[in-house]
């Protein structure tokens, strides 16, 4: 069974602004990985950003998704992409 992928409003945003970029393909497909994936949060590092739980994905050495797994609904909700200090906030 897929996981349900939600998006949060700031993480859209950033997908749409590398819509051409080669980038985007690399977080469209870990993105994927994570839908498909019997444990998503078995794929990321477990962050405290912000007081938020979530887990970080990295997509290369700089490029991270950040994003959160609701088992109860079945779902991974993005929170984030972007390089590094994107992600995290720090920028």
């Amino acid at each position: 069974m897929t996981w349900a992928i939600r998006i949060s409003d700031s993480a859209f945003r950033e997908l749409n602004k590398i819509r051409d970029s080669p980038k985007f393909q690399l977080f469209d497909e870990a993105i994927r990985e994570l839908a498909e994936s019997d444990n998503p949060s078995a794929l990321g590092r477990f962050k405290d950003v912000s007081g938020i739980r979530c887990y970080a994905y990295n997509v290369t050495k700089s490029f991270r998704l950040l994003y959160s797994v609701d088992r109860e609904n079945h779902t991974v909700i993005i929170r984030s992409i972007g390089d590094h200090k994107q992600a995290y906030g720090k920028d």
